[in-house]
């Protein structure tokens, strides 16, 4: 008898091992490639959310852009007024001094103080839309970094689970699992947390 007719049960039990790793692996491989799935469509589903945001989120900071630049254009002539007013308040003042009538410049002095009034009121009025729009652009942005988070913890379970297949256990895939809800859960938490 020969070293090659003994059987060897290292060898029994290495068959049976493969035999059992054949098995899981078809399932294993099916149950990882239907995580994948529905974590792919999961992250592009958060991704077009993301796009979402970022578009709002420019949307608004431009309106506030835009909204602050007429405000300044609103002080710009609100100071012009101003300027008028005061250079009819000195006329004024200079023809009471010299003996002559100082009602015309003082009727023009108030005119200008009246449409300096309206134009500060509306040059607030345009700041405060500007802050508005502000702030409402810093709440999309702040969604988008959020949306950013659970998109990558998705992605990242994505990749684990790839280990699964790899190693030909289920941990990694659980594992994935548990990343991809966690994103979710981010998500849900960029929307009404």
């Amino acid at each position: 008898m020969t070293d090659q007719d003994v059987e060897n049960p290292a060898e029994h039990i290495g068959h049976a091992t493969h035999a059992i790793h054949g098995e899981g692996d078809r399932k294993l491989t099916r149950d990882t490639a239907l995580a994948v799935t529905m974590m792919a469509i999961v992250a592009a589903t958060i991704g077009s959310l993301q796009e979402t945001e970022s578009t709002h989120a420019l949307g608004e900071k431009n309106e506030a852009v835009l909204l602050q630049a007429r405000a300044s254009d609103q002080w710009a002539f609100f100071q012009a007024k101003s300027i008028k007013k005061n250079s009819y308040q000195i006329a004024a003042e200079q023809a009471a001094g010299a003996g002559r009538d100082p009602e015309p410049f003082n009727e023009k002095a108030k005119r200008y103080a009246q449409d300096e009034d309206d134009v500060q009121a509306k040059a607030k009025e345009l700041e405060e839309e500007s802050k508005s729009q502000w702030e409402r652009s810093s709440h999309h942005t702040h969604r988008l970094h959020t949306l950013t988070l659970a998109a990558t913890l998705v992605h990242v379970g994505i990749a684990v689970s790839s280990m699964a297949i790899f190693t030909n256990r289920r941990l990694p895939l659980y594992g994935s699992v548990a990343m991809a809800a966690g994103g979710i859960a981010v998500a849900l938490w960029a929307y009404f947390g």
